[in-house]
């Protein structure tokens, strides 16, 4: 009888476990030094790269994972923040974004355990109300530089109320897909005058973790060219053979039951995902579900998944991913799509 199982790949979720995550010791290096002197960093790469599977993992460390310093060889003792998480689309406006960033904060300090509280407090009162319903009005108003007064003054009260009534020292908001805003939004400028307003308030215990596909950057430096002093940049590139590799054995490390992977089937992923996590779990995931024993994944597996991904409707945006291939070998995975498991 056929029995369910769990994959270990990860396909549809970001990588939130340090263990299992691909590493890039230089560019996360770079990231947790400059979020540990104050610095906003903005992270850049194609889709896929794993651009909000890194930001993901900066935030495990602001809030006491030790995991990811563990493994990038780091020492260092960054304060407790409190973490939030705002992804952006084309129907994004800077009031919204305001808004729902001081509603996370808010819900998030309402669910602390009392663990987390230096002082006999339930709740944190951070009273954001004025602000939120301030900022509701300004998406009719639509007026940046009011709508940067309410969101600095509604952090400001976020951040003193969290140092006084909790183990918290700061807050750091994550907001991932820039890319996807509008180019009305005009998110550089935004971004300058928030700097600006936070600096004169003397509040530095908020920092911001951007990501956005290749050429956001560009974009912030056009809208405004301060960008280039308030954030630092860090492009990822793809992972190196070696943390590819890194990925797939965890994942069958970490599988239940445990299985192996036949070192010819090993290499054609690897080859295949070009250093692109993204399809690294996607081949991983595809070659598990086609496993005929649980115990080993073969060069079999993983042609059958591949089958599997080329006649699904996966097969253009895997497709896309593979930019370190050739045309003929872009080819040759197209014409196996027209073949049979039997005819493979």
């Amino acid at each position: 009888m056929a029995h369910l199982k769990r994959s270990p790949f990860k396909i549809d979720r970001i990588e939130s476990d340090p263990k299992a995550f691909g590493l890039r010791i230089t560019e996360i290096s770079t990231c947790l030094e400059s979020l540990y002197n104050g610095r906003n960093i903005l992270i850049s790469g194609t889709r896929g790269i794993g651009k909000s599977s890194l930001g993901s993992q900066l935030q495990t460390v602001y809030q006491g994972e030790k995991e990811l310093l563990k493994r990038c060889r780091l020492e260092s003792n960054l304060p407790k923040f409190l973490t939030v998480f705002y992804a952006c689309d084309d129907t994004t406006t800077l009031a919204s974004l305001s808004q729902d960033i001081l509603f996370q904060i808010e819900h998030k300090s309402s669910l602390l355990p009392k663990t987390k509280f230096k002082k006999k407090k339930i709740t944190i009162e951070m009273n954001l109300g004025v602000f939120k319903a301030a900022l509701e009005n300004e998406a009719v108003t639509r007026s940046p530089s009011s709508i940067v007064t309410k969101f600095a003054a509604g952090l400001e009260v976020s951040l003193n109320s969290l140092k006084e009534f909790s183990e918290y020292e700061g807050i750091n908001i994550f907001v991932d897909e820039l890319d996807q805003l509008a180019p009305k939004i005009n998110f550089g400028h935004f971004l300058k005058m928030l700097h600006e307003n936070l600096s004169r308030d003397k509040l530095d215990g908020i920092t911001f973790i951007l990501a956005g596909q290749k050429g956001v950057y560009t974009r912030l430096l056009t809208e405004d060219a301060s960008a280039e002093r308030i954030i630092r940049h860090i492009s990822i590139p793809t992972l190196d053979p070696n943390e590819a590799r890194y990925v797939l054995d965890y994942a069958a490390s970490s599988a239940s039951p445990r299985f192996q992977i036949q070192n010819s089937a090993l290499q054609m992923i690897l080859s295949l995902s070009a250093g692109y996590p993204y399809v690294i779990h996607l081949l991983g995931d595809a070659a598990f579900n086609m496993m005929k024993s649980e115990k080993v994944m073969t060069t079999e597996d993983v042609i059958h998944g591949l089958e599997v991904i080329l006649k699904s409707d996966k097969k253009e945006k895997y497709l896309n991913r593979l930019t370190m291939l050739t045309v003929n070998q872009k080819f040759v995975l197209l014409t196996m799509a027209k073949f049979s498991s039997s005819d493979i």
